[in-house]
């Protein structure tokens, strides 16, 4: 599977990382708010044409069940800067519903699984500036009506990219408060019934949280 391919792949960067006095995991969690770009949306029916119809897209990120996400790593350079990681991003997509898309929501997550590479620089004592990027597989969990036929489900989706630049600032030696800006973009091309339906989904994330440092 996707996932566990993505998850196996950090497992052996981290194996293969130098040891060093800095090493060391590091995990986060935070929630935020989003904001889907609008898009295209087609749909596509046996014996029909394509249907396309421009869409708009919104979040609700803080109302249940809530946008959040987490995500785990492990330093991978001497002077501790560079990690790989992995995340989880509980992103939610709601579309407007339409004559022929009746309802199509992705409300327990247009989910990103991310394998990253991170860095960060030193700017203050109790201040880094942090950047990332990756990708992975997504997992939505579909809820749609198009012309009648229904799907609730999870499915497996197409790949996300994710980047990101964000700040920590330490609250104690192994406490540090999180503060970021992400993109990711993902295309996916779902089926519900006998119909498809296709649509980019490029999104803008403010987040905060709190993250942990766990020296090795």
């Amino acid at each position: 599977m996707p996932a566990r391919r993505s998850l196996a792949f950090v497992v052996a960067l981290i194996a293969a990382a130098p040891a060093s006095a800095d090493a060391g995991w590091l995990l986060a969690a935070y929630v935020g708010q989003a904001w889907t770009a609008g898009s295209t949306m087609s749909v596509e029916r046996a014996g029909a044409s394509e249907v396309r119809v421009d869409q708009t897209y919104a979040s609700r990120s803080w109302q249940p069940p809530l946008y959040w996400g987490a995500r785990v790593g492990h330093t991978i350079s001497r002077d501790g800067r560079w990690s790989v990681e992995l995340e989880l991003i509980h992103l939610k997509v709601y579309a407007r519903p339409t004559a022929l898309v009746q309802r199509f929501q992705l409300s327990h997550g247009l989910n990103f699984i991310l394998v990253n590479l991170g860095f960060e620089q030193p700017v203050h004592p109790r201040v880094t500036i942090a950047l990332r990027g990756g990708a992975g597989p997504t997992r939505p969990h579909v809820e749609a009506t198009v012309a009648g036929m229904s799907r609730d489900e999870y499915a497996w989706g197409r790949v996300g990219l994710h980047a990101a630049f964000g700040v920590n600032v330490s609250l104690t030696s192994h406490v540090f408060l999180v503060g970021e800006v992400k993109e990711t973009y993902t295309r996916q091309r779902l089926a519900v019934g006998s119909a498809h339906v296709a649509a980019a989904f490029a999104t803008t994330h403010v987040i905060a949280g709190l993250g942990i440092r766990f020296p090795s």
